[in-house]
């Protein structure tokens, strides 16, 4: 059984050398905010604002493929803009004295949900020094009794003298503090002239941003290859990734020969799925897209592709 497996694996590995696949993933940072909460009340939204506090959380941005939809949107270094983006989406994790800091489905009928995501990263012959990182998430609901329901994220992050110029998702983590900040909220309002409100609101100012650390996303690869493909071998290789990663810079090459070999591993048992009889450690293309993603951010993050 053993050798069978060997056979297969350097077999499928041939056909996956023969035919890279198009670089997809994502990126997580981490932020700090400060900022207050305030409520929605009566007609005319009138506010009641609550006392400073300090949130945190993460913003993923995922690129879903390695460029653009034909004719939907741009690649200059890396520029994304569009409303429900088929190329790069964005999403929110945190808790505030309110809640989820995250756009959240309301569960009524009518329901909608909208996403724009603008990216942009020192464009010549714009402007070398101009970086940004746009997101704005609402869900929409309408009730019969003619009341409007919206709850929203934004982030919008601006910075300027970018330097060196990076590419592709590998930003910029500087801040420009007068132009980084953070908005989401939750409220209802009917449909009279008045337009009664009730609902919250935040408004906090970024002051951290940083990239999740490799040890931090190494973490997160390993508890998601856990029970994916044959026996432990995915979790084992991350799990040697950790540990040579331990050691820091000196066995830098050894972390990256090893996520390489994971992603040789994935592909492989990605390549099952796609037999007339596909094995049950055979692992689908949602979930191998999934962990090649998370990957190849961690290989950019400790620099397995050299400078950018």
């Amino acid at each position: 059984m053993k050798k069978c497996l060997e056979i297969l694996a350097v077999g499928l590995l041939a056909g996956l050398l023969a035919a890279p696949a198009a670089w997809a993933y994502e990126v997580t940072y981490d932020f700090t905010a400060h900022g207050n909460i305030g409520t929605f009340t009566g007609n005319g939204a009138d506010t009641t604002v609550g006392p400073e506090e300090t949130i945190s959380g993460t913003v993923t941005f995922n690129v879903l493929t390695v460029s653009p939809p034909a004719g939907a949107e741009t690649d200059g270094i890396t520029y994304a803009v569009g409303r429900n983006s088929t190329w790069v989406t964005a999403e929110f994790e945190g808790i505030s004295s309110a809640g989820s800091i995250a756009a959240m489905p309301w569960g009524f009928g009518n329901e909608s949900f909208e996403q724009w995501v603008e990216v942009t990263n020192s464009i010549p012959p714009l402007d070398y020094r101009y970086t940004s990182q746009n997101i704005d998430t609402t869900y929409w609901a309408f009730t019969d009794d003619g009341t409007t329901h919206q709850s929203y994220t934004a982030f919008h992050r601006l910075m300027y003298n970018a330097d060196p110029w990076f590419s592709g998702l590998n930003w910029v983590e500087t801040l420009s503090p007068q132009y980084n900040d953070f908005y989401f909220g939750k409220y209802s309002f009917d449909n009279t002239p008045e337009q009664n409100h009730h609902g919250y609101f935040g408004v906090f100012h970024v002051d951290t941003f940083v990239i999740s650390s490799p040890a931090t996303m190494l973490q997160r690869l390993h508890d998601d290859s856990v029970g994916k493909g044959l026996g432990k071998i995915l979790e084992n290789t991350v799990k040697l990734a950790q540990t040579y990663y331990s050691y820091g810079d000196r066995k830098q090459q050894a972390t990256c020969a090893t996520l390489k070999f994971y992603d040789f591993e994935v592909k492989v048992f990605n390549r099952a799925s796609h037999t007339r009889r596909p094995p049950s450690w055979s692992i689908a293309d949602a979930v191998a897209d999934s962990l090649l993603e998370q990957s190849t951010t961690i290989q950019m993050a400790i620099g397995c592709f050299g400078p950018t």
